[in-house]
């Protein structure tokens, strides 16, 4: 089931996901028109996805890794779509962010991974 997230719901949506989420092993894929489809990470758990408006510019931050030392931040630029497609709450489902260029970032939920619980998590975790 595909489901179109309201921009006016995005920053609700990227909090409750980044809870729900969180530690999920994920796979990030990037694909746009000048080059194409690239994976950008994979196995990497979720630490969070953050939606920031500051001056009338938007951007979602998805972060990915295991703590300071080891972690990937991807920023989505005025993002114009957020669409999430999943079977149902247990399916991780695939999160398609598109930017105002047609690039798409599409973050793949596989599982919940099973990674140490304690974390660095202030010192990477964007506004905190």
């Amino acid at each position: 089931m595909l489901t179109e997230i309201p921009k006016e719901q995005w920053k609700l949506f990227c909090d409750e996901l980044s809870r729900d989420r969180i530690d999920w092993e994920t796979s990030v894929q990037i694909l746009s028109k000048e080059s194409g489809a690239q994976v950008l990470s994979a196995g990497l758990p979720l630490i969070g996805l953050y939606f920031d408006s500051e001056d009338g510019k938007e951007k979602i931050e998805l972060v990915t890794g295991t703590g300071a030392s080891i972690h990937q931040t991807h920023s989505i630029f005025d993002p114009q779509k957020v669409i999430l497609e999943a079977q149902s709450d247990r399916d991780g489902g695939i999160l398609d962010i598109e930017d105002d260029e047609g690039t798409k970032t599409l973050i793949s939920f596989i599982r919940p991974a099973y990674v140490p619980a304690r974390y660095e998590r202030a010192d990477i975790i964007p506004g905190h």
